[in-house]
């Protein structure tokens, strides 16, 4: 088993982790309120990239969710 922590901000004086979510995301009437905090957190990782190789487990970590609903939020939002 694999156990991660939730990944503390402001860590050795480095600035906190922020990341951005469009304004159309938020008002989007499709998206669940899970799925635009799973944007944010994926622009925390991928910043101004497009794209970004970070684990289900490690978004459900910092989302405070199972794995299993990782990958259900990432099926809905495709």
């Amino acid at each position: 088993m694999i156990t991660l922590a939730p990944r503390p901000c402001g860590v050795n004086g480095q600035r906190p982790y922020f990341a951005k979510v469009s304004r159309d995301d938020i008002r989007d009437p499709d998206l669940t309120a899970n799925e635009v905090r799973l944007l944010a957190v994926l622009d925390s990782y991928c910043g101004s990239r497009d794209h970004c190789w970070v684990g289900d487990t490690r978004l459900g970590v910092d989302l405070g969710v199972s794995r299993s609903t990782v990958q259900r939020l990432l099926k809905g939002l495709r």
